[in-house]
């Protein structure tokens, strides 16, 4: 990889010292985002860990305000672990699988004689239902003593996983298999005996290599018993099905009715069986109402944690963790559940902390809104969170209060926003600085708590200084932070997280005001990766194809939310032929136009008006596809049409227009928008100028007057293709009768009260007018709707004449009644 930015040989091996990569990088970092144009205050750049001490201080101080109110404890606890690199892996240290956390089952231990056959479920709920164990007969099983109490029946690959989870494993021999095939065990819950079956589909590197059988209410169990039946090898006729759950939409056996329903003819039709599965388990889980036992009538996701309480309460299983998807460490290793011990831990799955993080939530915004409740259901899960690891084997601030403990990556990144506030008066624009700062002096800053002088004395700094630091914070985060923007994956860790710290560490008034998602990013549709050979680094796009182009394609990559971006590089050189096109054409016409004011002008400023607001929205939601979507391409295409309506601008509207599209482009390419601005006489620098705003308001009948004419230019259009005349001498636009007005305003009340043909005809009677065309005006209102009309439009038909004549190089006659039918917003078109 670091040979791939043309980093050299020598260089590279300075490389393992891990200090070295933030030496080299942060500098390159910083070139390159501003070759890109970032409107960064650079002055408020620091990095993180015992490397800077006042952000080093500032941690500290966090932790020890966490611990006062009981929100950091230490204990055992199961986490996700790297064995190699031996400390629990946050989502910042996996190479795959963020977000994935330690999920609680249950191990039931079915009666083989004398020995325990421990099988994993996720639903404890259907052991009411098991007609049968499956094993797999070409594998070793081991039997092995647990705890120094009972002897176990498990795939040898358990008994690593029971040993990470304080379980003692003392091995006796093996087993094959298919020496357990026949043999009846009993269920530990019903007491019933139920027998082991052979199924090549069990996975000996999951749970303990050993499955119950509920094919009732699951679709794998279901087929693999009906291919059994049909072998004839077992007497399977006395196995009976036992109905658990009542769910909407199917019957007593749903495995069985959704295997059927998808046409599922055997186990080798795996994804298909998948889907089955998921289909059921989820409905059963979340709407399901238990049928058996005594917690009959209850929903299921209400009884889970229950009856697995229960069921160890009464020896009839143990509690377990696995990982629900795989994790790798970034070592690459396979990750496993851990009981660590001794172990510091955030306590997120605090109740109280949890209401404060939910009112916290309430009050925000987010970009876009739909994610809130994404992050009130991982407030709703999330645990404690092992925060701390050895120092032999990290880098990180030292926990306050254990010398041999370094904070981790996504626990010491939670509240520096605040940091961001103060970081210039620390650190002099530099990214690390040797001074600390003591309690008294965050308590001052941010709590505004404490005797000035002595924190002055005590931190060696000047009073005034303090107060300038303490006047700072307040000013931006007198309301919290506004806008914290950041990838989709850091959703249920950091950016919660963060929610968790502030509410913790904050009063209210400084809680988080705003948080934006954005997805990851695709390169022309597809995932950047080095095997693929399609990644690119910043200094070589931007050396390549040049800032601003940069900037363009990635805002118009997507909007904000869990959709991936994709950039499209190979537009590259379509994008920057019309910005360049967009600077020629701004400095060779501002100033110019004509100085009288048309309805075609007024339209024109009309749709300004549109544009600046649907813009401004989007913008506003961080939806950049949109605002150039709207605000560049719309507004351009809307620009031609105008041109070609009124031939020569207006001087005053041209002016506008090359103003109001060059500060809408100005957030996504401010070169060339600065150059733009510079050229056309503008003295402040566009990035200080106002959002503009204008005068009038938005009409929509000034925007369906000119749909009105394009509607009919391509009506005219069509006409003439029919007609496939060499020479057209003059067209004939026949205008609707007033009365037809009337009529169809009529018509488009009594619609909303009925749609019956004999009460809507009645309308007509009275208008004295031909029936036959009537009768047909209202079938096709009735299929297909009306035609978007104005009450004057025909002011602006006859507005339009140069136009068409120009347009179609011949005489343009208007008729009031003609052998042509017309009624409002469809007139009659003849053509000569």
């Amino acid at each position: 990889m670091l040979k791939s930015m043309g980093i050299p040989e020598e260089e590279i091996k300075k490389f393992s010292k891990p200090e070295y990569w933030i030496e080299f990088f942060a500098p390159k970092w910083i070139e390159d985002f501003k070759n890109l144009g970032y409107s960064i205050d650079w002055r408020r750049s620091f990095i993180t860990t015992e490397l800077n001490k006042p952000y080093d201080s500032f941690i500290k101080w966090q932790f020890k305000k966490l611990k006062e109110k009981g929100y950091i404890k230490k204990g055992s606890h199961p986490v996700v672990f790297c064995e190699k690199c031996n400390f629990p892996i946050g989502d910042h240290d996996r190479y795959e699988g963020e977000g994935v956390v330690p999920e609680e089952v249950i191990l039931l231990k079915f009666n083989l004689n004398d020995i325990k056959i421990p099988v994993m479920t996720y639903r404890p709920e259907t052991v009411y239902g098991v007609t049968n164990l499956w094993i797999n007969p070409e594998e070793k099983y081991v039997e092995v003593e647990v705890n120094k109490c009972e002897r176990w029946i498990i795939s040898p690959n358990a008994i690593k996983n029971l040993i990470n989870q304080d379980f003692e494993i003392k091995k006796i021999k093996e087993i094959n298999g298919n020496e357990l095939i026949g043999k009846y065990v009993e269920n530990p819950v019903t007491k019933e005996k139920v027998m082991i079956l052979p199924a090549e589909f069990v996975d000996v590197k999951i749970g303990t290599g050993i499955v119950m059988s509920v094919p009732a209410h699951a679709p794998f169990d279901y087929i693999a018993i009906k291919d059994l039946k049909n072998s004839g090898k077992f007497d399977l006729k006395d196995l009976n099905f036992k109905s658990l759950i009542k769910i909407d939409n199917y019957g007593e056996f749903p495995a069985v009715e959704i295997v059927e329903k998808m046409k599922i003819k055997s186990q080798k039709e795996k994804e298909k069986l998948e889907k089955a599965t998921e289909e059921i388990y989820k409905k059963e889980f979340h709407t399901g109402i238990l049928k058996i036992g005594n917690l009959k009538g209850k929903k299921v996701y209400e009884v889970k944690k229950q009856l697995i309480e229960e069921f160890i309460n009464r020896n009839y299983g143990v509690k377990f963790y696995i990982l629900p998807k795989e994790v790798i460490c970034r070592c690459l290793t396979k990750a496993v559940v851990k009981i660590v011990k001794d172990q510091w831990f955030i306590c997120y799955g605090d109740r109280k902390w949890k209401e404060l993080a939910y009112q916290c939530v309430d009050k925000m915004k987010f970009y876009p809104d739909k994610i809130r409740e994404d992050f009130n259901y991982v407030i709703g899960w999330l645990n404690d969170w092992a925060c701390t690891r050895s120092k032999e084997t990290s880098l990180g601030t030292t926990l306050p209060f254990d010398e041999n403990q370094v904070i981790e990556s996504l626990s010491d990144s939670t509240i520096y926003m605040a940091y961001y506030t103060i970081a210039h008066y620390l650190q002099n624009g530099k990214l690390k600085e040797e001074k600390g700062y003591s309690e008294s002096f965050f308590d001052f800053i941010f709590y505004g708590i404490g005797d000035i002088e002595e924190v002055s004395k005590e931190n060696n700094i000047d009073v005034d200084k303090l107060k300038k630091i303490r006047e700072g914070f307040i000013y931006w985060y007198k309301n919290g932070f506004q806008l914290r923007n950041s990838g989709k994956d850091l959703l249920q860790n950091h950016l919660t997280f963060c929610i968790f710290n502030h509410v913790a560490i904050f009063p209210e008034c400084n809680w988080p005001e705003g948080i934006g998602i954005n997805g990851h990013i695709l390169l022309d549709g597809v995932k950047m990766s080095k095997s693929k050979g399609n990644t690119i680094y910043i200094k070589d796009a931007v050396k390549e194809y040049g800032g601003d182009v940069i900037r363009f394609l990635c805002a118009y990559a997507g909007d904000s939310g869990m959709d991936d971006a994709n950039v499209e590089l190979k537009e590259a050189k379509t994008i920057e032929t019309k910005l360049v096109n967009w600077y020629n054409f701004s400095i060779n016409n501002y100033g110019r136009g004509v100085e009288v004011y048309r309805k075609i002008d007024k339209w024109f400023e009309n749709i300004l008006i549109k544009i600046l607001k649907e813009t401004e929205k989007n913008y506003e939601n961080c939806n950049t596809k949109s605002a150039l979507s709207v605000g560049f391409f719309s507004l351009q295409n809307y620009f031609k049409w105008y041109r070609r309506r009124c031939i020569k601008p207006n001087k005053n509207l041209l002016e506008k227009f090359i103003e109001i599209q060059t500060l809408i482009l100005s957030p996504v390419v401010p070169h060339i928008c600065e150059e733009i601005w510079e050229k056309i006489g503008k003295k402040e620098y566009i990035s200080l100028s106002q959002w503009p705003k204008l005068d009038i308001e938005y009409s929509e009948d000034e925007e369906k007057s000119e749909k009105i004419i394009s509607n009919l230019y391509e009506d005219i259009k069509s006409v003439i293709n029919l007609c496939k005349l060499d020479k057209i001498k003059k067209i004939k636009i026949i205008l609707p009768e007033k009365w037809k007005y009337s009529f169809v305003k009529e018509l488009e009340e009594k619609l909303k009260e009925t749609r019956n043909f004999g009460e809507l005809i009645k309308i007509g009677v009275k208008y004295n007018a031909d029936m036959k065309k009537i009768q047909r005006y209202i079938q096709k209102i009735l299929k297909s709707g009306f035609d978007e009309y104005l009450e004057n439009e025909e002011e602006y038909i006859r507005d339009a004449k140069e136009f068409f004549e120009n347009e179609f190089k011949c005489e343009i006659e208007f008729l009031e009644s003609g052998e042509k039918d017309s009624w409002p917003g469809k007139f009659g078109i003849i053509v000569i």
